[in-house]
């Protein structure tokens, strides 16, 4: 029998309509015997069950209780335990609400949606729960305590004759005190399930069926990508893509643990499997010839370039940071202090580009306002020439193999977009041919977007 840890994302549990299709997806095949599950995704422009709980911490701060963000989530909830005829957890509600109005961590207060959401679901399936806290540990300077970790989810899940019912997101440190992995960490903690236990798929179900080579909601001409390999997914992750967590890969990638990315929706269809499967494909069949190279003026060949360039993602709202310098023979040294600066201040996202003169960095830009005085003073300890701020930019990559070697794929990106009067901020060419990343002001990224999609998936 194979070992199976099926992960629910959020819109798979927003709803008792939604949830009953998990249920038909665990009752039908019981090799699915650890289901990880998040919080109650949003629905009809109502919050996510996070951002909810986020917002009663707030107010337990301002107000000292949460009624007004608190009565949201009860409603939510009270949608699902109505429907599967539950009353029990209606006090459930009420005892979480008592606790996170007296337990004022965070992360304690925004892990209960996944909580209670893991407990519903196991009653619902007669099933067993078990507390993420039991398995997923965290060493006392909050990082997560690997061999610990890996040591207790192998004690408990490796021979389950049942199925259990796990709460994803967070975690718990040596004094009990929970904590919570980064937004989208459910994934990561089905991803550490998966690779403790040797599994043989790590299924993440959502509301779309697989990777897509474009955001949908830009442009109607988008296709599912069928393979991908962890690098590109991760790529793709950290560039703006949504579809997973980019720590996700990790774990099971260390192991070659297959992801198959499945929509509750449509779960006949095969949707998008990352492996190194993927991986080793590319690299057998990777001899490039002038035949099988892009070219603009040949014929196109629309399943080649599905082949070799995987998709399109980018994200808005960055800061363009271009700091001059004349770095005379310190190189090493100047780069060394800018990265400890960078790295001492947690900024979360930066791109780096630079050459002899000059360095450009792209923050993301709400980080970066917040940061911005402390920044500039810890600069000036740089000797800097001159620093040159950019708001409202974006930044698009373009993910695949060998694109460097793909005749003229570069240029004709470059011209297709300043054709159309974009300005390229910057751009940045991986040395493995993997990605191209490139920089446009916001009010272009839509367009940009278009534009390449066109120009590489155009039939």
């Amino acid at each position: 029998m194979k070992k199976i840890v099926a992960k629910f994302g959020g819109v798979c549990m927003a709803n008792s309509v939604n949830i009953n299709k998990v249920l038909k997806l665990i009752k039908n095949n019981k090799e699915r015997k650890i289901i990880v599950v998040s919080a109650p995704g949003q629905q009809d422009n109502q919050k996510k069950i996070t951002d909810l709980l986020y917002d009663c911490s707030e107010q337990i701060t301002i107000l000292g209780n949460c009624d007004e963000a608190f009565l949201k989530i009860e409603t939510r909830f009270n949608e699902i335990i109505d429907f599967f005829k539950l009353p029990i957890f209606k006090n459930e509600l009420k005892t979480i609400k008592k606790e996170i109005e007296t337990n004022k961590s965070k992360s304690f207060i925004v892990s209960r949606g996944e909580f209670l959401t893991a407990k519903i679901l196991a009653k619902i399936l007669k099933s067993n729960f078990m507390d993420a806290s039991e398995i997923i540990k965290f060493k006392e300077n909050d990082e997560l305590d690997f061999k610990l970790t890996y040591k207790l989810i192998n004690q408990k899940l490796l021979n389950l004759k049942e199925a259990v019912v796990i709460p994803g997101f967070y975690g718990q440190k040596p004094n009990g005190e929970i904590l919570t992995f980064t937004r989208g960490g459910s994934d990561y903690t089905a991803s550490l399930i998966a690779s403790g236990i040797n599994a043989d798929i790590y299924e993440n179900w959502k509301d779309v069926d697989g990777v897509m080579s474009c955001d949908p909601k830009i442009t109607n001409t988008h296709f599912k990508i069928k393979k991908i390999t962890y690098s590109e997914l991760r790529q793709l992750s950290y560039m703006g893509s949504k579809i997973l967590h980019p720590d996700t890969v990790l774990p099971v990638d260390k192991k070659n643990i297959p992801i198959i990315i499945k929509s509750i929706f449509e779960p006949k269809k095969h949707g998008t499997r990352i492996d190194n499967m993927c991986e080793l494909h590319i690299e057998q069949t990777s001899n490039f010839n002038k035949s099988n190279c892009y070219n603009r003026n040949s014929k196109y060949n629309l399943e080649k370039n599905k082949e070799q360039i995987k998709a399109i993602t980018g994200k808005k709202n960055q800061t363009l940071l271009t700091i001059k310098k004349v770095m005379e023979y310190d190189e090493v040294s100047y780069f060394n202090k800018l990265f400890k600066i960078l790295n001492d201040m947690n900024f979360t996202s930066v791109q780096f580009y630079s050459n002899v003169d000059y360095v450009n960095l792209i923050l993301n830009e709400a980080e970066f306002n917040l940061k911005r005085d402390e920044l500039f003073n810890l600069l000036e300890q740089l000797e800097t020439n001159e620093i040159i701020v950019e708001d409202s930019i974006s930044i698009i990559t373009v993910v695949g193999n060998n694109i460097i070697l793909k005749n003229n794929i570069i240029k004709n990106i470059c011209m297709t977009l300043i054709n159309d009067d974009i300005e390229i901020k910057t751009l940045k060419i991986d040395s493995k041919g993997s990605h191209i990343i490139l920089s446009v002001k916001n009010e272009n990224f839509e367009k940009s977007i278009k534009l390449i999609n066109r120009l590489l998936f155009k039939k």
